[in-house]
């Protein structure tokens, strides 16, 4: 399983996160969560399956993935 703060921070770590200053910590993390399901039916032919529960991926995502 590979947990959203793992697809998060390897986001973060590209932008820059200004966008978020003046938000609160729920309302940044469900905009990044809307952000990431909105990416994932644009990620083609992926190596793993990227279904989602509650806390994550079901399946260890690899670096390709993330």
């Amino acid at each position: 399983m590979t947990e959203f703060q793992v697809v998060y921070d390897a986001f973060l770590g590209k932008i820059l996160e200004d966008e978020w200053n003046d938000w609160d910590l729920e309302d940044i993390e469900t905009d990044w969560h809307t952000l990431l399901m909105g990416a994932i039916p644009h990620f083609k032919f992926p190596r793993v399956s990227l279904e989602v529960n509650d806390e994550g991926f079901e399946d260890d995502l690899n670096n390709e993935e993330i």
